[in-house]
């Protein structure tokens, strides 16, 4: 979503900048330049799936670095930071923009990672059977 809004002002002033000038100026043209990166970037996230999970593999799909893995039982922690997922093994940290994933999908992401084997310091989801039975003990204690 950001990427479609930071193409529309970019595409608009790089016009802007291109028109209101009498000859092209190409550092002045940059605007226009970056703002269709930028659109192309929003486009490919609209059209192809942000995150796949197969045979055990996250996938995160982008237009600039085409795709990026985590092996699930690799991963060693799971941060939440401002609404996105940060997801690190030994050697990749890969972050997942919630905000671009349906809401069925980010479901069925967030129960698959909170059944990831992660001690409670290292993953941002409760586990609520162990919580609930620790809970029941003190209560009848």
């Amino acid at each position: 979503m950001y990427n479609l809004i930071f193409s529309t002002i970019y595409v608009a002033v790089g016009l802007y900048r291109i028109v209101s000038n009498e000859h092209i100026n190409w550092i002045k043209s940059g605007f226009f330049v970056i703002g269709i990166l930028y659109l192309i970037n929003a486009l490919f996230e609209i059209i192809t799936h942000y995150i796949v999970i197969k045979n055990g593999t996250l996938r995160k799909y982008s237009f600039w670095a085409f795709h990026k893995d985590i092996e699930l039982q690799n991963i060693i922690e799971i941060k939440s930071v401002a609404n996105d997922y940060i997801v690190f093994s030994e050697t990749t940290k890969l972050k997942i923009q919630v905000e671009l994933i349906a809401d069925d999908s980010l479901e069925e992401l967030k129960r698959i990672l909170s059944e990831l084997d992660l001690p409670a310091d290292k993953t941002p989801f409760q586990q609520t059977d162990n919580r609930q039975q620790t809970t029941n003990n003190l209560i009848t204690q």
